[in-house]
C-alpha cells in the first residue's frame, strides 16, 4: 500500500453511512481509465451510498453524467459490494 493509501485508510473509517471511499479511490483510475481520472475524482460517499465525483469543469460533469451508468458498472465489476449505488458529477 502506498503512503497516501495508508493515510486515507486511517482517516476514513469503513463504517460510515454510505460506505467507504478508500476502495473507490484505489479502484477509480483503473475502472474509469486515465483520461477520465485526469478530469474527475471521487469526492465523497452519501449516506445513501451514492458517489459524488468532482470534475475539472462543467463540460466534463455533463459528459460523465451521460456515462454514469456505464462508469457505475465498471466500478461494480471491480468493487463488488463496495461499489457506489450511483454516481453524481459536479464541478469541484
Amino acid at each position: 500500500m502506498d503512503a497516501i493509501g495508508e493515510l486515507l485508510e486511517g482517516a476514513l473509517p469503513d463504517d460510515r453511512p454510505g460506505g467507504a471511499l478508500v476502495p473507490v479511490l484505489r479502484a477509480w483510475a483503473g475502472a474509469v481509465g486515465p483520461e477520465i481520472a485526469r478530469h474527475a475524482s471521487p469526492a465523497r460517499r452519501t449516506k445513501d451510498g451514492d458517489l459524488v465525483v468532482h470534475t475539472s469543469d462543467a463540460g466534463w460533469a455533463q459528459a460523465l453524467t451521460l456515462m454514469a451508468d456505464d462508469l457505475a458498472g465498471k466500478l461494480a465489476a471491480v468493487l463488488g459490494a463496495d461499489a457506489p449505488r450511483s454516481l453524481r458529477f459536479q464541478v469541484g
